[in-house]
């Protein structure tokens, strides 16, 4: 799995420990930190045990921050 985060209105040495969730089926989620340290990162993450259902930032709502999910460019 891949994806980019972006961080606005932030200066550019702002850091944040972002919560993100995965949901895997089958009641099993997987909750992880992600360290952003620019205004946009890549993540990849390493294999999983089975393709994500969906996905979640911020969920236990830790951070203050608005998310705003976007589409995935086909063939990225």
């Amino acid at each position: 799995m891949r994806f980019d985060v972006t961080q606005e209105h932030v200066p550019d040495t702002f850091l944040a420990f972002v919560p993100v969730a995965l949901d895997l089926g089958n009641d099993r989620i997987v909750r992880f930190r992600l360290n952003i340290h620019a205004s946009q990162q890549e993540y990849v993450s390493p294999l999983l045990v089975s393709k994500p259902q969906g996905i979640k930032f911020n969920d236990l709502h830790g951070v203050l921050a608005d998310v705003k999910m976007e589409s995935w460019p086909a063939g990225r």
